[in-house]
């Protein structure tokens, strides 16, 4: 596949507004952005853009975010994924071999940009 002039971001959350916010926002650090509001939605956006970096609700109305997340990598995908969530006590099980980060809503702007540089650098 051939490289994108810009990043691809797929953010995934059920609400809508929170999307819009997102995607503004990575669009003005210069990321290229696609969204989805369910899990079915998000699988399917990501095997057909194979976005560089994903950006994954923990709760979604279908399919809870990090089982979401074991779906994409069951169907080959290997894409860096921040699973974000506003429980204060969230923790995700991985076994450190995943491509999976934690970032807690609600976003901190001001800290957004590295932790995107951070997020992509895990794919290279």
């Amino acid at each position: 596949m051939p490289k994108r002039p810009k990043p691809l971001v797929l953010v995934v959350d059920d609400e809508s507004e929170i999307r819009l916010i997102l995607r503004k926002f990575l669009e003005f650090l210069g990321y290229d952005v696609e969204e989805a509001g369910s899990g079915a939605d998000a699988l399917n956006t990501a095997l057909l853009l194979r976005p560089d970096a994903i950006l994954l609700d923990h709760r979604l109305p279908d399919v809870e975010g990090f089982e979401t997340y074991r779906n994409m990598t069951r169907a080959g995908l290997k894409i860096p994924t921040a699973l974000m969530s506003g429980l204060p006590e969230f923790e995700v099980d991985t076994d450190g071999s995943e491509l999976c980060r934690f970032l807690q809503k609600p976003i901190s702007f001001d800290n957004l940009g590295e932790f995107m540089e951070q997020l992509l650098a895990e794919s290279t």
